[in-house]
């Protein structure tokens, strides 16, 4: 089977959740939408549309289809090594030099909120009995509202924790039969909201208006983007960011010549890059 136009389907999305997916790559949406057909043993495109039409559930579920759903805590342990180790002290240090005791970071594409309750670990840790001075304002967004609610409820398996040390799984979850709930002190740490990364509408979560970011996480994300849409979100990110901020990317992804001047190389080989 072979959908040739994808647009209609593309287009009823869009009427109905307000979200324009003609950002993401085509080869990308096509594989998922027919995925999703046949699975449903659909034939055509009309038919597909007409089943959005008339159940307007299957909508969230092809987005769910479409998101990114392959998330782990501390997923590649060397970067969060390095953002534990030399990201986040080079962060506070700056702020701490200027008086400062806010830190804002972005976790953009946060699919069920691993990385961002990651990272809100990491800053316990490192502040500990200081936090309690700081105000810690940690976004996660994601386009899939059934993630986010999935990402509010801090409940995980134990496959979602394979690359997590045994003390922090200790310190920071709770047993709840088989699966492992995160600690509310944790889960307080972490605002999540929706947002649709590719939409032009508007530059940074809209939770998160009153400032510029000083770390954001935008990892395996944009792979499934075109071109045009990839340089679209770097130029967002930058304007997102602090001067001296922090861009963290997926392993696979790079930035577009037109973002290369905007950042020096903090880490190449782990996709951590500083705003000059």
């Amino acid at each position: 089977m072979l959908i040739l136009n994808s647009d209609d389907l593309l287009q009823e999305i869009k009427e109905q959740k307000g979200i324009d997916l003609s950002a993401y790559s085509t080869d990308f949406l096509i594989q998922k939408i027919e995925k999703r057909m046949v699975s449903l043993q659909i034939q055509s495109a009309a038919a597909y549309r007409e089943k959005l039409r008339t159940e307007p559930i299957e909508a969230d579920t092809l987005l769910s289809e479409i998101g990114i759903q392959v998330t782990l805590f501390f997923r590649n342990p060397l970067v969060f090594e390095i953002i534990k180790e030399r990201t986040l002290p080079a962060i506070l240090d700056a702020k701490r030099t200027d008086g400062s005791r806010e830190i804002r970071i972005w976790s953009a594409g946060c699919s069920t909120g691993e990385e961002a309750y990651s990272v809100a670990i990491l800053l316990r840790q490192l502040l500990k009995d200081e936090l309690s001075e700081w105000r810690i304002l940690i976004f996660a967004t994601d386009i899939d509202r059934k993630i986010l609610a999935e990402a509010e409820k801090g409940l995980f398996s134990r496959a979602k924790l394979v690359e997590t040390k045994v003390g922090i799984v200790d310190e920071y979850f709770t047993p709840v039969g088989e699966a492992f709930r995160i600690k509310p002190g944790i889960r307080r740490m972490v605002d999540f909201s929706f947002d649709d990364l590719a939409s032009t509408e508007r530059s940074a979560p809209s939770a998160s208006i009153f400032g510029a970011f000083d770390l954001v996480f935008c990892r395996n994300v944009m792979i499934y983007f075109n071109e045009a849409c990839r340089k679209s979100v770097q130029n967002k990110i930058i304007r997102s960011l602090n001067k001296g901020g922090y861009l963290i990317l997926g392993e696979s992804e790079w930035l577009a010549d037109i973002s290369k001047s905007e950042f020096t190389e903090v880490d190449d080989r782990n996709r951590i890059f500083r705003k000059k």
